[in-house]
């Protein structure tokens, strides 16, 4: 699938649109204040955001100066420079301090221009409940400007997506909301798990992107050869 311009996929159900009517002159005056009283709050939410700069192409999660894909997700996602401890990852409490600037609200990650990104394997994620994925789930809102970036499927231990949005705390919490723009995403795959007992094989979903919960948007980019299989199913 190429040259995509821009479309949305949400998981929810479509707001409807709201019709609206003139109002009176004194009606607008008295709406006035309610009207500024919003913008202020919109500008104040635009302020909360934060631009997260990754620095390095290299597919890690560690303490270092640089700042990774992964570990910028981690920073959006958490709201602090800090991602899971990847040597400790059976406490959901270590984290480690990496070199991301902290995520603050809705969040952009900025990619350096026309760089690739080869993906050796699935990243541990420990609040990833969607299958292997090269990033940490998206669990809040993000959008990645990849300015011409490629991430490309360099191999690995297993079939794994390029990314996954669904529910913070293991999809108890606030759906993810991922957008995005001027990327070329290559080669993944995933599969689904083989059935017992008689059983048909798991749905293999999302070969480049996996929505579990929550929302995708996709401007000016290109997908190319990704794909998923179901798994076998057993003759029990």
């Amino acid at each position: 699938m190429r040259g995509i311009r821009k479309s949305t996929l949400r998981s929810g159900t479509q707001r409807r649109a709201r019709s609206t009517s003139r109002a009176s002159t004194r009606s607008l005056a008295l709406l006035a204040p309610v009207v500024i009283l919003a913008l202020l709050v919109t500008a104040s939410a635009a302020q909360a955001a934060s631009v997260i700069h990754v620095t390095t192409t290299v597919q890690s999660i560690n303490d270092d100066a640089e700042c990774s894909l992964q570990e910028a997700i981690y920073a959006a996602n958490l709201d602090a420079s800090k991602a899971p401890d990847p040597a400790n990852l059976g406490d959901r409490n270590a984290f480690i301090t990496t070199g991301c600037a902290a995520g603050t609200g809705d969040d952009t990650i900025v990619l350096p221009a026309m760089a690739t990104f080869t993906m050796s394997g699935p990243v541990a994620d420990v609040f990833n409940y969607g299958g292997p994925t090269a990033t940490p789930m998206v669990t809040s809102t993000i959008v990645i400007e990849a300015v011409g970036a490629k991430m490309v499927h360099g191999g690995g231990p297993v079939p794994y997506r390029a990314f996954a949005v669904g529910r913070a705390g293991g999809g108890t919490g606030v759906a993810g909301d991922l957008t995005l723009h001027e990327i070329h995403v290559k080669g993944f795959e995933v599969q689904g798990g083989d059935g017992g007992g008689g059983g048909g094989g798991g749905l293999g979903a999302g070969g480049a992107v996996y929505v579990s919960e929550g929302a995708l948007s996709v401007g000016w980019s290109t997908f190319e050869q990704n794909g998923a299989l179901g798994g076998d199913g057993s003759s029990g």
